[in-house]
This record gives C-alpha cells, sequence and structure tokens, in this order.
C-alpha cells in the first residue's frame, strides 16, 4: 500500500480513509479530532509515513513487529486537526497492551517520547489521554459502540457517509 495522502482536516482524513477501505477503525470521533486503532503496518505506514510523523513503527516493518504484532498489543493514533499538521501536539501514537492492561509506548508527532521511563508510560499515557485530551478509554479500549457517545459518534459519522458517498464501518471488539 502506498502512502495515502490527506489534507489536515477531519473530513479529507476520513474521505480518504474510507475510500481506500482500511481496516483500521475509528475509536471515537468528537471535536474536530479522531482516535483511529490501527489493524496493520501497511496501513500505519501508508496514514503516518512517508514523513507525516517520525514514528519507526510508521516507517520500518520490522518496529511494527516488535512493538505491536509480536506483543499481540494495539496501536492507537489520536490525531487533533483544530492543530496545525506540523504542531508536535497534532498527533500522538500510544500502545497499550491488552494482556498487562497497561499502556506501553506513546510518542508525540515528532517522536519524542511521552513516557520516558517505562515503568511510568501507563500513568502518564492515561493523564494525557484523560486529563489532557479528554479521550473516554472505556470505549476506545473496548471499542464499545453501545453508549450514549458512540451512538452520536455514530450519528456524526452517517453525515459524513452522505456526505461523501461512502460507508464507514466501526468495529466492535470480539473477546
Amino acid at each position: 500500500m502506498e502512502y495515502l495522502n490527506y489534507k489536515w482536516n477531519l473530513d479529507d482524513f476520513i474521505k480518504v480513509f474510507s475510500e481506500n477501505n482500511l481496516k483500521s477503525t475509528f475509536a471515537e470521533v468528537e471535536n474536530n479530532c479522531v482516535v483511529v486503532l490501527v489493524d496493520n503496518y501497511e496501513e500505519m505506514k501508508a496514514l503516518f509515513g512517508g514523513g507525516r510523523t517520525r514514528w519507526a513503527i510508521a516507517c520500518e516493518k520490522i518496529y511494527w513487529v516488535n512493538y505491536v504484532l509480536n506483543e499481540g498489543r494495539k496501536q492507537f493514533v489520536y490525531l487533533d486537526f483544530n492543530k496545525k499538521a506540523t504542531s508536535s501536539g497534532s498527533m500522538f501514537a500510544f500502545t497499550y497492551d491488552p494482556k498487562m492492561e497497561k499502556f506501553t509506548d506513546a510518542a508525540n508527532t515528532v517522536n519524542h517520547d511521552i513516557c520516558g521511563n517505562v515503568d511510568y508510560c501507563d500513568k502518564i499515557t492515561r493523564y494525557i489521554l484523560v486529563d489532557v485530551l479528554s479521550i473516554n478509554l472505556g470505549k476506545v479500549l473496548k471499542l464499545e459502540t453501545d453508549s450514549a457517545k458512540a451512538l452520536k459518534m455514530k450519528k456524526e459519522i452517517s453525515g459524513l457517509e452522505r456526505k461523501y458517498g461512502v460507508k464507514l464501518i466501526i468495529k466492535k471488539e470480539e473477546d
């Protein structure tokens, strides 16, 4: 899969995302921000590689394999379209280990390690995601689709589907 070019706005991101039938899913869409659960390396590279970020997991498959695939972890990316694309706070990649129920890695757009010390990574990442970015972690980590907030998100996505004439899919994680 080649790099996907999208303008730095939510509408264009969703349009490019949906037109390319990606396996990755939207975990949350709100206030011109989105959280994406990235399904595989090819999509990570296509969406976030090619100079858009400096993340090793978006540039070299070996890093994706070591950080995510081999460990059975989940890779999320937070995009804030209210900020300039070049801002260090416009995108965050965060890796979650469902077995340990902890965040293991997190980096901003320019690949600055947010965690520093791995022992504090989970606490720091949760603080940033919940207190700073106001993300509903329960929904993001479980991809619950039955909450009132998820229903609102479905309505927003339905509007985008009508606007672009495409079908977006929100998956519920299987246990």
